[in-house]
C-alpha cells in the first residue's frame, strides 16, 4: 500500500462508513463523544478534511494519487459495511414515512442535536442512526422550549400579529408550516400575494426560519430544471422571492417537487451507476406584479393576500426580528406539540376506506393539520378551501359574489375585475388555461360569438359544495 494512502486511511478510522438508503456511500465524522456530522464520502468537505489531517502533521498535502485512492476505499468500505441509513436534509421519519412512528427534526448545532416528535410528546437528543446532511447556508434552529401558558391559540394570534394577516390566513399558514414538518408530500405550495410593502419577503424569511433557516432564506425562481433540482438536493424548505411568469418547464417542476420528484444524481468521481432518489420540498412563493400561475401550479397552492401596511401597523425590521427570535424557540414547541398530537391521532386511527367526494382541496394537509388542532378543524378546513389561487381568479369569484351571472367580452372583463397586467387576449388565455379549477370552485364558464364576430364569455355561480369535517 502507499505510504500515504496508509496514513490518510488511519485518519479516518475515527469515521464510521455506510451506505444511504439510495445507494451513496457516506461517512460519519465524529463532533464529540455525542454527535457526529454525516458527509458524502465524495464530497469536497472529506477530501478537505483528509487534505487538512495530512498537512497538520507532515506540513504538506498529500498526493493526487494518494487521495485519490483513499476516497475509492473509503467509498468500497461504506458499500461493503452492510449498514444502510436513510440520509434527509432537516426533517426525516423514523418508519414509514406516509405514517411515521416518529418525526426527526435536525436542529443542525455543533451537538449534532434533533428534535424526536412521536405520539407521546417530544424531546431534544441525539441519535447515531438520524443522518443528516448540512449544506454551507444552513443554520442552527433555537432549541424549542415549552412555556405552561403557550396554547395552539396564542400560536394562530403571534403569527398574526408577526405577519400582518387576517384570521383565514393565520390557519393556512399554520397548515404550511405543519405539513412542513411531515418528512412525505404531498406538500401545499405557499403564496405570499399583496401590494408593494406589504411585508411579503419578512414574512417568507420568518416562515421559513420556523422550521429551515438558511443564510440565503430567499432564492430567485432558476430557468432550468437542473438548477431548481440542485437547490433542492441542498434545501428542505425552497423559498422564492417576487416571482412573476412561471416558466412551463420549471411549473412543471415545482408541482413535482410538492408531490414528489425522482432525480438521478452521479457524485463528481464516483463511476458507478447513477443512484436514484424521490425528492419531497415545501415551497414558498411571494407573488411579484406578473404572477398568474398555471392551472396545475395553481392547484397546488394556498395562498396568503397580505393587507397593505399603515402607519399603525408599519413597524422597523430590527424591532420585527428581535421580537420573533425572543419567541421563535416557543413557536417552534408549539408546533412540535401539535404535530405530537397529529402523530398520536394517525396511530389511533386504523386504515380506512378513503372518504367520499367531495373532498377539500390539499385533503392530505387538511387533515394532518385537523389531527393537530382538532378545535380548529372547522376554520383550517374553510380556510384551504376558500384559498384564492391567482389575483383574476380571485378578482373574478369576488365580481360573481354580487351578480352570480356575468356576460360580456374580454375588454368588459378587465374593466369590471380592474386588472391592468394582463391584455383581453392574455385574460381569455388565462381564463380556458383555469376552466377546470374554476369548476372546482363552483364557476362555470362557456366562450360564445355574437353575429358580427366578437366573442363573448359567460360566467356563472352554481350552488358550492358543504366540505364536513372528516
Amino acid at each position: 500500500m502507499h505510504p500515504q494512502v496508509e496514513i490518510l486511511l488511519n485518519y479516518a478510522a475515527t469515521a464510521t462508513p455506510f451506505v444511504s438508503s439510495t445507494g451513496q456511500a457516506f461517512l460519519s465524522l465524529p463532533l464529540d463523544a455525542f454527535s457526529q456530522q454525516v458527509c458524502s464520502v465524495y464530497s469536497p468537505r472529506i477530501r478537505d478534511w483528509l487534505i487538512a489531517a495530512f498537512d497538520r502533521d507532515h506540513h504538506q498535502p498529500p498526493s493526487p494519487y494518494a487521495l485519490r485512492q483513499t476516497i475509492r476505499t473509503l467509498a468500497a468500505r461504506a458499500n461493503s459495511s452492510g449498514t444502510s441509513l436513510a440520509v434527509e436534509r432537516r426533517v426525516a421519519a423514523r418508519g414509514n414515512p406516509r405514517r411515521p412512528d416518529a418525526i426527526l427534526l435536525d436542529l443542525a448545532n455543533p451537538h449534532g442535536e434533533i428534535v424526536e416528535i412521536t405520539p407521546h410528546g417530544w424531546q431534544i437528543t441525539t441519535d447515531p442512526t438520524a443522518a443528516f446532511l448540512h449544506s454551507r447556508g444552513n443554520l442552527e434552529l433555537p432549541s424549542p422550549h415549552q412555556q405552561p401558558a403557550t396554547s395552539h391559540q396564542q400560536l394562530l394570534s403571534t403569527l398574526q400579529h408577526l405577519l400582518n394577516l387576517s384570521t383565514a390566513d393565520s390557519h393556512r399558514a399554520l397548515a404550511w408550516l405543519l405539513a412542513a414538518l411531515h418528512p412525505q408530500g404531498p406538500h401545499p405550495i405557499l403564496v405570499l400575494d399583496g401590494p408593494p410593502s406589504s411585508g411579503k419577503s419578512t414574512a417568507a424569511r420568518m416562515l421559513r426560519a420556523l422550521i429551515d433557516p438558511s443564510a440565503a432564506p430567499l432564492f430567485s425562481l432558476p430557468f432550468s430544471e437542473s438548477d431548481l433540482l440542485a437547490l433542492a438536493t441542498l434545501n428542505w424548505i425552497l423559498a422564492f422571492d417576487h416571482i412573476g411568469q412561471v416558466r412551463p418547464n420549471i411549473s412543471a417542476t415545482l408541482c413535482r417537487l410538492a408531490t414528489g420528484a425522482t432525480i438521478r444524481q452521479r457524485e463528481k468521481g464516483d463511476d458507478r451507476e447513477p443512484t436514484v432518489q424521490e425528492l419531497h420540498r415545501p415551497i414558498l412563493i411571494t407573488a411579484g406584479p406578473g404572477w398568474n400561475p398555471d392551472e396545475s401550479l395553481a392547484e397546488r397552492t394556498l395562498t396568503i393576500r397580505l393587507a397593505p401596511l399603515t402607519p399603525t401597523t408599519r413597524r422597523t425590521e430590527a424591532a420585527l426580528w428581535q421580537e420573533f427570535e425572543t419567541i421563535r424557540p416557543t413557536l417552534l414547541a408549539a408546533l412540535c406539540d401539535a404535530t405530537s398530537r397529529a402523530l398520536s391521532a394517525k396511530r389511533e386511527q386504523s386504515p380506512a376506506p378513503s372518504p367520499k367526494p367531495p373532498l377539500p382541496r390539499h385533503p392530505d394537509a387538511v387533515q394532518w393539520a385537523i389531527t393537530a388542532l382538532p378545535e380548529h378543524a372547522q376554520a383550517i378546513l374553510d380556510a384551504l378551501n376558500q384559498t384564492p389561487t391567482t389575483p383574476i381568479l380571485e378578482s373574478i369569484a369576488e365580481l360573481l359574489k354580487t351578480s352570480p351571472q356575468w356576460t360580456g367580452t374580454a375588454t368588459d372583463l378587465l374593466h369590471e375585475i380592474a386588472v391592468t397586467t394582463v391584455t383581453a387576449p392574455a385574460l381569455s388565455h388565462h381564463l380556458r388555461r383555469h376552466k377546470n379549477h374554476l369548476a372546482s370552485q363552483n364557476i362555470t364558464l362557456n366562450f360564445t360569438r355574437k353575429h358580427g364576430g366578437s366573442r363573448v364569455i359567460k360566467l356563472a355561480a352554481t350552488a358550492p359544495h358543504a366540505y364536513p369535517v372528516q
